[in-house]
């Protein structure tokens, strides 16, 4: 059938208002982001589903369409939105796909971001000892956090990410290093307080005297 009905014409005449170059290509189906991004979320129900239900598609096939997908856009230099990255990096972590997940940071595939950064942060955040196993946890995926966020310019994430992760000396010394004004003293010596309460006295200690340290730089160059 000829595409001269008036549901065909009113769809050309809005998609030659909307695209950039005022081109339509004729007989073509045209799917926008939002629309693929519903295409994956059924998907993944699916494999959900196909716990009980056989024939369902597994969790490895849905990520290789989705990541393929990636390529698609990447081919064509057409920007990704962030809720179709972070649907694809959360499902892959919830099935422990570290592998996959590696080599889309390796080969840049994913778009770097302050979301991909706290993603990352959050992965690989150390489980606190009473919570037990945590769900999703990749050792490796905080340093890939950190990096992002020193090229991202957030340092002052960065410094609360090392102190969560107990690393608090290390985390003085960045924001000494970086002027990280955001993160007063203060803060620093609360944590010292915890790790005399936790009977870490000797780095309580070591970040007591960094503090003093810094206290005496502060003052001498101010």
């Amino acid at each position: 059938m000829p595409s001269t009905s008036l549901t065909g014409t009113a769809l050309n005449e809005f998609l030659a208002e909307y695209t950039p170059s005022n081109r339509v290509l004729t007989g073509e189906v045209i799917v926008f982001q939002n629309e693929i991004i519903e295409i994956f979320k059924e998907l993944i129900a699916m494999t959900e589903r196909g716990k009980e239900q056989e024939g369902s598609p597994k969790p490895k096939y849905v990520s290789s369409v989705m990541i393929e997908f990636f390529h698609a856009l990447m081919e064509n230099n057409i920007p990704q939105q962030s809720v179709l990255q972070t649907l694809l990096i959360k499902y892959i972590v919830e099935h422990r796909d570290f592998n996959t997940f590696h080599l889309l940071l390796q080969y840049h595939v994913l778009t770097e971001n302050l979301e991909l950064a706290r993603i990352l942060i959050t992965i690989g955040t150390t489980p606190e000892p009473e919570s037990g196993a945590k769900e999703g946890y990749y050792e490796p995926a905080l340093q890939a956090g950190l990096d992002m966020l020193k090229k991202l310019k957030s340092n002052d994430e960065i410094v609360v990410a090392l102190i969560n992760e107990g690393l608090t000396l290390r985390a003085l010394n960045f924001a000494f290093a970086y002027n990280v004004h955001s993160m007063k003293l203060s803060s620093f010596l609360e944590c010292v307080e915890r790790l005399k309460e936790e009977g870490k006295d000797h780095e309580a200690d070591v970040l007591f005297k960094r503090i003093t340290e810094v206290r005496k730089f502060d003052a001498a160059h101010s």
